[in-house]
């Protein structure tokens, strides 16, 4: 029950479908990323992620937050608190990170993370699997700059 009290502003229902070991999962992936001195394939990736958590829920929580909390730090503008998430029947609901269980607890870890003189080649290899480092990516390589940038909603297929 603590853990739950523990997450400020949050949705009993989301925090009820994450373990008490969820950051330490967190933690653990991002320290096995980096002690592989390796780049990892979509399939490993998401391999490693599921040897580290207790359940297919936080494992897919993880794969889907856990670039997308990297790219917000790694890149300096004013990320949308919004994103939508789109089921597979095709309906479209608004929800803002800040009140999504998973990512602000992936978002605490990868702060910290950031905080500790953090690897290059692990945060690039986390958060080059968000669409939004990607898109950022080759906006800047066609010779945009970063205060141009303007981020809309992520979406997320679930």
């Amino acid at each position: 029950m603590n853990f739950i009290k523990s997450i400020f502003n949050l949705s009993k229902q989301d925090a009820l479908l994450l373990s008490e070991n969820f950051t330490e999962s967190v933690k653990a992936i991002i320290k096995k990323i980096e002690d592989s001195n390796k780049e990892f394939d979509d399939d490993e990736y998401y391999e490693l992620i599921c040897q580290n958590t207790l359940n297919t829920i936080e494992a897919n929580e993880i794969y889907i937050f856990l670039p997308i909390a990297f790219t917000q730090l790694l890149v300096p503008i004013n990320w949308p608190n919004e994103y939508i998430e789109r089921r597979k029947d095709g309906k479209e609901i608004n929800k803002k990170f800040d009140k999504t269980a998973s990512f602000k607890l992936i978002l605490d870890v990868a702060k910290e993370y950031f905080k500790q003189n953090p690897s290059k080649d692990v945060i690039l290899n986390i958060a080059s699997r968000s669409a939004e480092f990607n898109a950022v990516n080759n906006f800047l390589l066609e010779g945009g700059k970063v205060e141009e940038i303007t981020a809309t909603k992520t979406m997320i297929l679930r």
